[in-house]
């Protein structure tokens, strides 16, 4: 088959060359809502495949017209306005589709922008309502009912604060609990390991609070289960933690870190949660500046509120709540270990209300913490039932020891 070209020569096309060009034509007539074909593509995507002797001009154009009709590929005219007219509503159809999926994504993204100004204008209410309450406490002589004198300690230890649920109140046959429990409750705890300071010989405590710290507003049950508003237990907390860390660093050196847990939310929904949106960070930003003219407590921060990682007492521990790292899973130290890049000798949680350790490697362990909540009605209804206790690890040379810290058993 020939053709004469613009500029007057005859050319031959080759039987590849027309097998190319319909190949080509008929694609292009497929994609385009009324079949018409751009004969400038079609040039263009003839010479990306090799042939270089096609053109957009009418004689060439005619030319493969002839070998449609001769391959049988060039339909009737009723055939062609049906196909012109249904691939005319397709096209419609998909631009009505497309204009719709645009205009909703659009919507999406203004509704996530909404929540997430109001989501940080909340945060931020949070931060300065409570920075405004504490700011101007002194927090320099606490009371303390024990008064050790640690010298040339050769120890240290993790001092483990988790599952506070600041704001609840129990009252169940086994567990009574409130926001002045809460805080008595605490302060003994201080006590209690500044006695065990004086008797193991420890020189500095890392405290790690494993977050709850609040009891939020989680689920139905965490709002039954309180009378005091979410701003004012994130205040009143902050201030219980930094009176807990000054008490302590009266005697010993004090190291504190924070993350965050499952009620410390201050959006419900996991899924929609920002990451940093917690009554957590709140209280970090809110401990970093006020340890920040202490002379014996230090604020450190760590790589996530969802996670933390400390080399301490010559160990590497992951600090987890527990929520999102399930401590029933004994392959879950390995797993941390090879995502995060490090080997870690100990793992420590809360959020399970429930003492436990497993050895889970050659002298790897995996420890959760309980909380002095105690049982609660939440706990009876899934029948799960424990004592208060928080935990401590005492490190000493290449050795550690975990002491659990039950109601029972503080001294």
């Amino acid at each position: 088959m020939k053709y004469t070209t613009s500029d007057g020569r005859q050319v031959e096309l080759s039987q590849a060359h027309l097998d190319a060009s319909l190949r080509i034509y008929e694609e292009l007539r497929k994609s385009s809502p009324s079949q018409r074909v751009s004969w400038a593509r079609h040039k263009k995507m003839m010479e990306q495949s090799g042939f270089f002797d096609s053109e957009s001009t009418e004689r060439y154009r005619c030319a493969i017209k002839e070998y449609r009709k001769k391959m049988g590929t060039l339909p009737s005219v009723e055939k062609h306005a049906d196909m012109v007219a249904d691939s005319k509503l397709d096209g419609i159809k998909r631009y009505i589709g497309e204009i719709r999926e645009s205009q909703l994504e659009a919507q999406n993204d203004y509704n996530r922008l909404n929540r997430l100004k109001r989501e940080m204008t909340r945060d931020i209410l949070l931060y300065e309502a409570v920075q405004g309450s504490l700011s101007d406490i002194d927090y320099t002589n606490i009371p303390v009912s024990v008064l050790p004198e640690v010298k040339d300690g050769d120890k240290v230890a993790i001092a483990v604060l988790t599952d506070i649920h600041y704001g609840a109140i129990v009252d169940t046959p086994l567990s009574e609990y409130n926001p002045e429990i809460a805080e008595q409750l605490i302060m003994e705890y201080a006590d209690k390991l500044l006695a065990l300071a004086k008797k193991e010989n420890i020189k500095e405590y890392y405290i790690l609070n494993l977050g709850d710290i609040v009891e939020g507003e989680l689920r139905p049950q965490s709002l039954m289960d309180t009378d005091m508003v979410l701003v004012n237990q994130a205040i009143k907390v902050s201030d219980i933690i930094v009176k807990f860390i000054f008490k302590i660093a009266q005697h010993v050196r004090v190291k504190y870190s924070g993350i965050g847990g499952n009620h410390d939310r201050i959006s419900k929904n996991a899924k929609e949660n920002i990451d940093g949106n917690n009554v957590q960070y709140v209280c970090n930003a809110v401990v970093e500046r006020i340890l920040a003219g202490a002379d014996n407590a230090e604020y450190i921060p760590l790589e996530s509120l969802s996670y933390g990682i400390i080399e301490y007492g010559g160990k590497n521990v992951l600090a987890v709540h527990g929520d999102i790292h399930s401590m029933t899973d004994k392959s879950m130290l390995a797993k941390q270990s090879q995502l995060l890049g490090k080997s870690f000798d100990l793992m420590l949680a809360g959020h399970r209300h429930h003492f436990s350790m497993t050895e889970v490697a050659h002298d790897r362990y995996m420890v959760s913490f309980g909380s002095i909540k105690g049982t609660d009605s939440y706990s009876i209804r899934i029948a799960s039932s424990s004592c208060r206790s928080q935990g401590v690890v005492i490190f000493d040379e290449d050795n550690f020891e975990v002491k659990q810290r039950s109601e029972e058993r503080f001294s």
